[in-house]
Parts: C-alpha cells; structure tokens; sequence
C-alpha cells in the first residue's frame, strides 16, 4: 500500500492514533539507484498524486540492496525502543518461557 492508501484504510479500521515516517527510499537512499520516469505508471491511479508529492522520478523498493534495508528497518525500530522496559519484558518473557518448559515436563512424565 501506498503513504496515502495505508493511512486511509487505518483511518477505517480505528487506527488514527498511527504516525508514519518514511526510513525506507529516502532522498539518501535513492542516490546513484537506477530510476524511471513517474509517466511509465500513468495507468496507476494513484500517478497524479505521486507526482505532486514526490516528483517525477520513481524507483523501485526492489533497487535498494535489501541487506541496506533490512538495516534501516532495524535501526529505526530500534531507535523506538525505550531500554528499561524492552529489559523488564525480556525478563517476563525469559520466565514464561522457563514455566512452560515446567509445565511441559511435568505433562510429560508419568505419575
């Protein structure tokens, strides 16, 4: 989905509280990346809108080395992250999990 379809189907389903920004095929990421002219999409419906707010230039998600990608993602959602409370779930997840493996070898043996 697009910037301007995501947001409106959100808007649907109860989502305005969502913020988006953009970390992927920024003005940075797009440098020295083969493009094509916005034209080549004129039958897209969405063509006129994309020319008013980004130009006439496109390129592909697939252009950018996925490994770069996968790197953006990650420093942005990392950089969401708040430390102390991404720690105390870590802790609550380490002793669900030690429960289950509790739970699971008690099931398993015989009485």
């Amino acid at each position: 989905m697009s910037e301007h379809d995501l947001p409106q189907r959100l808007r649907e389903y109860g989502g305005d509280h969502v913020r988006f920004r953009r970390i992927a095929l920024t003005d940075e990421h797009v440098q020295g990346l083969p493009s094509f002219a916005a034209d080549d999409k004129k039958k897209d419906p969405r063509h006129s809108w994309f020319k008013h707010h980004h130009g006439t230039e496109c390129w592909e998600l697939d252009a950018m080395d996925p490994r770069d990608l996968r790197d953006c993602v990650e420093s942005a959602i990392v950089e969401l992250i708040e430390p102390v409370a991404w720690e105390r779930c870590e802790v609550v997840n380490a002793a669900e999990r030690e429960s289950l493996r509790d739970i699971l070898v008690m099931w398993k043996s015989p009485n």
